[in-house]
């Protein structure tokens, strides 16, 4: 990944200072009781240049994008989770909204975006005491959106990952004009006692989230596109539509955001992707371990479980490889794998459970008759990106 260059919020309005306190008690907006954080993320900036390739112009956007779970377009980020954003200072656990909007960022971003612990702590926020949610506030013009797009489709169809970095799939950019409209009418709705599920009908969709049927708002992206974007999350904008637009301001006249010589994202402490161990192809990568437990023929389930407890117990040390990498789309056969059905064990994982009951061989002939017979619908051919232990 490129380096990205840093840009340091500055001035006094929207210091900080306090936003990232943390509390045993629960996650708090500078530490607040009162004012709880329920979900937590990043409004991510790009000021587009007038000479930009797209023939649009100078423009100041919002990335932002899609949710293939939930099928809308929203900003990276999502609920506070006890069990993994806090630090730990001697024997006392300490919640952190901080912790929440790095994470969320980097899942929501498939691994691409991960925020400077130390940037985020300067960055102006936006918080929504109607929906108890905290919005970091960055600003990156060398971001590229096209990158991004790319790298979240291709997590999304890479089963090897766990579920949390495969969410998103595509991104977009909506100009902050368009914020500003939308956040407009969204904030005059709930002054006048409206509420998130009765929004005007020039702004929101007929449609509703999948899974939790929740409201959704249309915008606009910087070439014209009408998209559906997450009504929650652009109504916590407009419940702090007039700090936003204060920052907008500064960000005007160059108060906020400045370019230093540091990187907002990071790639020397950032975490891997969780990377899902296959016994299958354990086996087939070492074949030391596959004649040891294959011994007296017994039932596949059996010598799969041993692979599993030979990784833990001595494989990890040992740094031996547990996974097989792959390209998603459609492979031709490759009469390679004709004769390793271990590989295709590996690679289509529901086979292992299907044939888990039968001896070891038994397995292994079942799944090279199915091989051999298989068409481009089944996974068949293997890239040697080979996965080791983090």
């Amino acid at each position: 990944m490129k380096l990205f260059i840093t840009l340091v919020f500055i001035f006094s309005y929207f210091h900080t200072q306090g936003w990232t306190s943390l509390s045993e008690e629960g996650f708090f907006y500078q530490g607040d009781p009162a004012r709880p954080v329920k979900h937590a993320g990043a409004i991510l900036l790009k000021q587009y240049p007038h000479d930009a390739p797209d023939g649009v112009g100078e423009q100041l956007c919002m990335l932002v994008v899609f949710d293939k779970n939930l099928h809308h377009w929203t900003v990276p980020a999502g609920g506070v989770d006890a069990a993994l954003d806090y630090v730990k200072q001697g024997d006392k656990k300490l919640f952190s909204p901080l912790k929440t909007v790095r994470r969320e960022v980097l899942e929501e971003t498939a691994g691409a975006l991960y925020l400077r612990e130390k940037y985020l702590e300067s960055c102006p926020t936006l918080y929504s005491s109607k929906f108890h949610d905290l919005l970091a506030v960055t600003r990156d013009d060398s971001l590229s959106c096209a990158a991004l797009s790319a790298c979240t489709k291709r997590a999304s169809e890479n089963v090897d990952l766990s579920k949390c970095w495969r969410e998103s799939k595509g991104a977009n950019v909506v100009p902050v004009s368009e914020l500003l409209r939308v956040g407009g009418i969204m904030q005059a709705h709930f002054r006048a006692g409206g509420d998130i599920k009765n929004l005007p009908s020039e702004i929101v969709s007929p449609n509703v989230s999948r899974i939790f049927k929740n409201p959704l708002v249309h915008l606009k992206t910087r070439l014209g596109q009408k998209v559906e974007f997450c009504a929650y999350y652009m109504g916590a904008i407009a419940d702090a539509l007039d700090d936003f637009n204060v920052l907008l301001t500064q960000n005007v006249q160059g108060l906020i955001f400045q370019e230093s010589h540091d990187q907002i994202f990071q790639e020397e402490d950032r975490p891997e992707q969780d990377m899902h161990f296959d016994p299958a192809a354990y086996l087939e990568l070492h074949q030391d371990v596959r004649n040891e437990f294959s011994k007296g023929d017994p039932p596949l389930k059996d010598v799969l479980a041993r692979a599993l407890h030979h990784y833990e117990t001595l494989g990890k040390r040992e740094n031996r490889s547990y996974r097989m990498s792959f390209l998603q789309e459609p492979l031709k056969m490759d009469p390679s794998t004709t004769s390793r059905p271990l590989v295709y064990m590996a690679l289509n994982p529901d086979l292992q459970k299907h044939f888990e009951n039968l001896s070891f061989s038994d397995a292994l002939e079942k799944a090279k008759r199915a091989l051999q017979g298989v068409r481009s619908s089944r996974r068949t051919q293997p890239l040697y990106c080979i996965v080791k232990p983090p």
